[in-house]
């Protein structure tokens, strides 16, 4: 029975030092403690973990492989992203109150190592596996109490024909205390062809797959397109790892290149919860028509392995773009006031200016890198301290009457691995000026884009700009943005000692609200007293016992013959 992989469960525990009994009891606690779950956005996922107090669920054992209940892996899911977390060291009222004795066991777990196997198949590759975090060479991967599912591995498929194959996942926990254990994952991946639930889409039209209706969309137009930048969302209904998309032309007139957050990384990750955004920005260097070309192809772990390409094509329309001449960028720092200018007159200054990576199996239409863009280094760093950089675009006089029109909102590029850059501050379009009598007096006006940074790791990233300018040629400069190592967060969930020890506290403060309210209510200065002495006995051993009369204590009636 074909089942979705809604969760990974633990199929084997083995102790660290044979005959080592209060190590395996400390590796047992820890195993109790540990959670690892499929990340629950992507299909055929569940929301239970798959690990609690070692209890293991079938389907995910290693020492069943291929039965009848074995879990599968969607055909659609090209990688798989795994979660780990912590429980609180105490989770029962027992262990609060002390009833009960259990283990002390460590705040933090290390995964010091993960391998993957793939058993099966045929005489022929029919896949190959392998993880993103390899603890040998990257550091093992710590999992702490107040981490709340913030550690990730993605296990990345790659298929090379139609079929099934067992996938298992051994890892090894260890803990501060020096206890280890060994743990093992099995399920079953379903290789399929093609490119099974991508969506290609253009603004509003969809491209791939072709539509039902009878009308076209404007990309695929026999006479070409007018824009000077196509931006493409890619979606998928799984998980599909993609190359870096390719672009060429059929003419010399017209150069392409690719832009876009994800120009910077080496795979670009489809799903539903992540759409990708690729710009192919043209470059006319004459008038006519010429047929342009987008290569998709999967993403591989070997060279050997020839991956499947699907090709895109439509056509571009040529006219004669020139450099917008009366535009300057200054970039200002976060905590520098003081502004640098990375272009002067639309052009990219020496140490801005972005030098696009060759690959070898790059076919993108462009020309080749001179020495001066090779040799040149960026000549701006943002400080690790900085977490957003303004950037100022200065309009010159002379282009008052005829202001830039902005085509698009400007594109950054950036590694993903890195950080994340985003624009907080969006462009608002140069507004042109009505006649004036003396256009001498016209001055300089500027309006500014505000990018701000969240750094996932230490490292230094590129940072790329393209401000596209209607009828004119897009604009492109760089900076480096440096990146420091992210401080811990913690998590606000309270652990079971401490919200028992915040109960009873709410309690005590009822208890004494009660209290007060019952002692500023009694009636007279007896009850009061009476409920601070308690029944305190008289002098000769007997209570001193009060009797008041019925009805009302002052009202007296007087009687006249």
């Amino acid at each position: 029975m074909r089942r979705a992989l809604a969760a990974l469960l633990l199929g084997g525990v083995h102790g660290g030092a044979p005959g080592a009994e209060q190590e395996n009891r400390t590796a047992q606690v820890l195993l109790q403690r540990l959670v690892i779950k499929a990340d629950e956005h992507f299909p055929g996922l569940g929301v239970e973990p798959t690990l609690f107090q070692g209890e293991v669920r079938p389907g995910f054992r290693c020492d069943e492989p291929g039965g009848e209940g074995q879990a599968e892996d969607l055909a659609s899911m090209a990688f798989r992203k795994l979660e780990f977390s912590i429980l609180p060291q105490s989770s029962s009222l027992a262990s609060v109150l002390g009833l009960a004795e259990a283990p002390e066991a460590p705040g933090s777990l290390w995964v010091t190592e993960a391998k993957v196997a793939v058993v099966g198949g045929t005489e022929l590759p029919l896949l190959t596996a392998a993880l993103d975090l390899a603890p040998a060479t990257d550091g093992s991967l710590e999992v702490s109490e107040n981490d709340q599912f913030e550690n990730e591995v993605t296990l990345n498929y790659d298929c090379w024909q139609p079929g099934g194959a067992l996938v298992q996942l051994h890892l090894r926990l260890a803990d501060d205390l020096g206890s280890s254990a060994q743990v093992c994952l099995a399920w079953r991946k379903v290789c399929g062809k093609g490119f099974e639930g991508l969506e290609v889409r253009h603004g509003e039209w969809q491209i791939l797959p072709e539509p039902e209706t009878a009308a076209k969309p404007p990309l695929l137009a026999p006479e070409g397109v007018l824009e000077d930048v196509t931006k493409l969302q890619l979606r998928a209904s799984g998980a599909l790892r993609l190359k870096m998309p390719r672009a060429s032309s059929s003419s010399e007139m017209l150069k392409v290149e690719i832009r876009g957050p994800l120009m910077e990384t080496e795979a670009i990750e489809v799903s539903p919860e992540e759409t990708a955004e690729i710009s192919v920005v043209y470059r006319c260097l004459g008038e006519g028509v010429a047929d342009v070309e987008l290569a998709l192809e999967h993403a591989v772990l070997s060279t050997s392995h020839a991956p499947e390409v699907l090709h895109l094509h439509w056509r571009k329309h040529c006219g004669d773009d020139e450099v917008y001449r009366f535009l300057d960028i200054f970039l200002k720092g976060d905590m520098n006031l003081s502004k640098t200018q990375a272009v002067s007159q639309g052009v990219a200054l020496p140490g801005f200016a972005h030098c696009r990576k060759r690959t070898g199996s790059a076919v993108d239409g462009t020309r080749p890198l001179t020495p001066e863009c090779e040799a040149a280094k960026p000549a701006l760093e943002i400080p690790a301290k900085d977490g957003k950089t303004t950037v100022e675009l200065k309009l010159a006089a002379e282009g008052q009457m005829l202001p830039p029109a902005l085509q698009h909102q400007p594109d950054l590029s950036f590694d993903r691995k890195i950080l994340r850059a985003y624009v907080m501050q969006p462009l608002d379009l140069f507004r042109p000026r009505g006649k004036v009598a003396n256009p001498s007096q016209l001055r300089a006006t500027s309006q500014n884009m505000v990018v701000r940074y969240s750094c996932h790791k230490a490292g230094v990233s590129l940072v790329v700009v393209t401000i596209y300018i209607l009828k004119h040629k897009p604009i492109d400069f760089a900076w480096q943005k440096r990146c420091a190592e992210p401080k811990a967060k913690v998590g606000k969930a309270l652990t079971a000692p401490q919200a028992m020890t915040f109960a009873f506290l709410v309690c005590g403060l009822i208890g004494l609200v009660v209290c007060m309210v019952c002692l500023f209510c009694s009636s007279n200065h007896q009850e009061k007293q009476m409920l601070f002495q308690g029944g305190r006995r008289g002098p000769k051993g007997g209570r001193n016992i009060e009797f008041q009369a019925i009805g009302a204590a002052e009202d007296e009636i007087v009687f006249h013959s």
